[in-house]
C-alpha cells in the first residue's frame, strides 16, 4: 500500500469514529455539526479519489489486454450479449 492509501484510510477511520457521539450519544453540539461537515467533505473526497483510481486501473487493465491483442469481444466487460446469454452445455438446466 502506498502512503495515500494508508492515509486514506486513516481518514476514513476517523471520520467513522467521528460519527460515533452523534449517532449514539446524541450529541449535538453546534461546534460538532462543523466538525461533521468536515468529516462529510473528506469522505466526499476519498471518494472521489477512489471512484478516480478504480477507473485508471480498467483503463489501464483494458489498454494492456489490447497491445497483448485481445480482440473487444475477449474483454469480460465488452462481451457481446450473445456469448453471455449462451450457456457452456454443461448443466442440463441450462439446456431446458
Amino acid at each position: 500500500m502506498s502512503r495515500a492509501e494508508i492515509a486514506e484510510t486513516v481518514l476514513v477511520l476517523l471520520s467513522v469514529a467521528a460519527l460515533w457521539p452523534w449517532a449514539f450519544l446524541k450529541y449535538r453540539a453546534p461546534w460538532y455539526t462543523a466538525v461533521l461537515v468536515a468529516v462529510l467533505l473528506v469522505m466526499v473526497l476519498l471518494c472521489v479519489r477512489l471512484v478516480r483510481r478504480t477507473s485508471r486501473a480498467f483503463r489501464e487493465a483494458e489498454r494492456q489486454m489490447r497491445e497483448e491483442g485481445a480482440s473487444p469481444g475477449v474483454l469480460p466487460w465488452c462481451m457481446p450479449p450473445s456469448a453471455k446469454s449462451r450457456g457452456s452445455g454443461d448443466d442440463p438446466a441450462e439446456n431446458n
